[in-house]
């Protein structure tokens, strides 16, 4: 299974935005939909720790909200050094 953690959804984030924008790549994927197919049985293991009615993101059209939304499934990380 391949983890994701937030650093690296960011990661992906950028990459995908100096790509295509806040749109869809040459695959005509949004870019939720692209994490969720490269990550999706982690990210199944998360959602399924989360209330029914909070949004996920993967389905929107705009990259920056699927990026807001399936950052905030992640449990809080502390970022003490």
């Amino acid at each position: 299974m391949l983890k994701l953690t937030k650093v690296e959804l960011f990661n992906h984030y950028v990459d995908w935005y100096n790509r295509y924008g806040l749109g869809r790549n040459e695959d005509d994927l949004r870019f939720g939909q692209w994490i969720w197919i490269h990550y999706n049985e982690f990210l199944h293991e998360l959602k399924s720790k989360q209330p029914e009615e909070k949004s996920d993101g993967f389905s929107t059209e705009n990259a920056w909200m699927a990026y807001e939304c399936i950052s905030s499934l992640f449990p809080y990380e502390s970022t003490n050094i």
